[in-house]
């Protein structure tokens, strides 16, 4: 193969690199035994790891490899509706994670004021970082979402975005293969569930593939460029739109623009109203964005904290784990319970370290933990009220 991008991301080494980032933290758990579509899963693929690199690196060399369909898993919502992430094969995701590994450091259209989402110098914490500054300034705030963004993809402008904007055409197969890219349903009742979902054969973007966020940004490129035209202060982060104004007229006029430059993606938002994900906050209000709130301190000033919303919803989380059928399920013992819930109060401590009331979260998820090994005890027949100091210790109640 000549040297090219594509020869650049078919290097075994290229390959193992991505294979470690997809296998990072997951090897060892339960889910690391789920088989995918082509009868591999993580654990069967790293048992075979040379092997089955050097069969990725031979088919992407001579021009063979193909994706396979996606498998769908749907994740029950607080409303009673379901959400589907679209699991590519294992093959699938090392491949799709060597091409982002190759391109997207070289993709200028990528580096602007407003995106923040699956970039460098992105992500959650920057994102907050730059609202909060901005909110000091112009405290009124219009904040929306795209309406079902992913699945309202317009593949075609997509890829023609991909033609205009990747330079790299050695890879512009794969990544016009992975729009492409389809869910294939396990059973009859998925196809209903799809189907009532309004996923169309043919339109959108699957989420699940490590390319999904990468198309996104490139989709949306457009409307941040007219953002910066414009010189509006606006952030993304993926189809979350945060809008900061200094007065309530000017905010509620990014609905207008942002109606007029969506509809040119054939995309839309959710008309302003109280039972829709489109507010506008007075300076007075905590604005939620991205599961924070930039809420209002003394004197103009804002800080970024976890809203009551986002800690119920981590409750929610935590609270799954008490019921001995679900631990059952997911095969957590006593042992591995203590693990779980250890990782999970220190995984979120570290996800919201940069809030102002993180100390208060650390204090929840400690509380909901001991009350998650309360509610397993009795279940066992366990007197809590009973046991001594010690039998608490033991027990992790104290």
């Amino acid at each position: 193969m000549s040297s090219s991008t594509l020869g650049d991301i078919a290097r075994f080494s290229a390959l193992k690199a991505a294979w470690n980032k997809v296998s990072r933290g997951k090897l060892g758990k339960l889910s690391a035994e789920r088989v995918g579509g082509d009868g591999h899963s993580l654990a069967s693929f790293q048992r075979r790891l040379d092997d089955e690199l050097a069969v990725l690196e031979r088919r992407l060399s001579q021009g063979t490899f193909q994706f396979s369909p996606l498998d769908p898993y749907f994740i029950p919502k607080q409303d009673g509706k379901y959400r589907v992430i679209c699991v590519p094969t294992v093959a699938d995701r090392v491949v799709q994670r060597a091409v982002l590994d190759s391109i997207t450091a070289r993709q200028r259209w990528m580096v602007n004021p407003v995106s923040f989402g699956f970039v460098a110098e992105g992500g959650v914490e920057r994102a907050a970082d730059a609202a909060v500054k901005l909110r000091r300034l112009r405290p009124w705030v219009f904040k929306t979402d795209i309406t079902k963004f992913f699945d309202q993809v317009d593949r075609q402008l997509l890829s023609e975005r991909v033609a205009r904007l990747v330079r790299q055409k050695s890879v512009h197969p794969l990544l016009l293969a992975a729009i492409s890219c389809e869910i294939k349903p396990r059973r009859s009742s998925h196809v209903e569930r799809i189907k009532k979902m309004g996923i169309i054969e043919g339109r959108g973007v699957r989420q699940g593939m490590p390319l999904s966020p990468f198309f996104a940004n490139l989709f949306l490129a457009d409307f941040d460029r007219a953002c910066v035209k414009k010189g509006l202060h606006v952030l993304r982060y993926a189809d979350d739109l945060l809008c900061l104004a200094t007065t309530e007229s000017e905010a509620k006029g990014y609905e207008e623009f942002c109606i007029a430059e969506l509809s040119k993606l054939n995309l839309a938002i959710p008309k302003l109203a109280d039972a829709t994900k489109t507010h506008i906050y007075s300076p007075s209000a905590p604005a939620e964005f991205l599961g924070v709130e930039l809420a209002p301190i003394t004197n103009g000033r804002y800080e970024v904290r976890i809203g009551q919303k986002q800690l119920d919803a981590i409750k929610d989380r935590f609270y799954t784990l008490s019921s001995l059928d679900e631990l059952k399920r997911r095969n957590l013992d006593i042992t591995r319970l203590g693990n779980s819930l250890a990782s999970r109060r220190a995984a979120y401590g570290a996800a919201y370290e940069f809030c102002a009331n993180q100390d208060h979260l650390i204090s929840c998820v400690t509380d909901w933990s001991k009350a998650v090994l309360r509610k397993v005890a009795q279940q066992l027949g366990i007197k809590v009220d009973s046991l001594s100091a010690e039998g608490r210790w033991f027990l992790g109640l104290e």
